[in-house]
């Protein structure tokens, strides 16, 4: 059952989501470098096309799932929700290839599509009983600069949570949020002043 975010005004949509039969279970999402329980997505700074998979354990455990709402926001949402963050940007989500959905006749809509705010769903054709990837996001960090920005899987748009599914019913989903973490690309010269450096050390160490 999907919910799409602009059926209603953001500030009802808490309250009029309809939501489907909660199954008892717990799939788990992971993604990016875990440091003290926080997730950071690593990016470089002023580049595109970065692809970031995500993953699930628990789909075994609970006898399969045959779809995912996929809901992501970065920052603020953007102008879309109101907001005034402008990047980094979501380039694309694919949630078919090399995923665990894959060989299951899968079938991808997005109905939200926005630069830092996006809704895809997965449907298969028979229950997936497989833990593994579930997809990839592509970023673009063009116009951002280096820094820290919020990410969200959970509390979309106010009220969204990415989610597994068995048919009609949702299965208890772990979605953490975590923090994209821009790095700035070293220059030309600096590049080659590491680079330097470390082939110094290395001929200290072979003395």
């Amino acid at each position: 059952m999907i919910r799409i975010l602009t059926l209603l005004p953001m500030y009802v949509l808490s309250v009029l989501a309809l939501l489907p039969t909660q199954v008892n279970a717990d799939v788990f999402i992971d993604y990016g470098v875990n440091e003290g329980g926080t997730l950071y997505i690593d990016l470089q700074a002023e580049t595109a096309n970065q692809a970031i998979h995500f993953f699930a354990t628990g789909i075994v455990a609970e006898s399969g799932a045959d779809g995912l709402e996929f809901d992501v926001q970065i920052g603020d949402g953007g102008a879309f929700l109101g907001g005034t963050d402008t990047a980094p940007t979501i380039t694309s989500i694919d949630l078919i290839t090399g995923t665990v959905w894959a060989s299951s006749s899968p079938t991808q809509s997005d109905p939200e599509v926005h630069p830092l705010i996006r809704q895809s769903t997965v449907d298969t054709a028979s229950l997936v009983s497989s833990d593994g990837r579930i997809g990839t996001i592509v970023f673009d960090t063009t116009g951002f600069g280096f820094g820290e920005i919020d990410f969200r899987l959970s509390g979309v748009a106010g009220s969204f949570d990415t989610t597994f599914f068995q048919g009609v019913n949702s299965l208890s989903t772990v979605a953490p949020n975590g923090i994209i973490r821009i790095s700035a690309v070293p220059e030309p010269a600096s590049g080659m002043l590491i680079l330097a450096g470390l082939i110094g050390m290395g001929f200290r160490r072979r003395r």
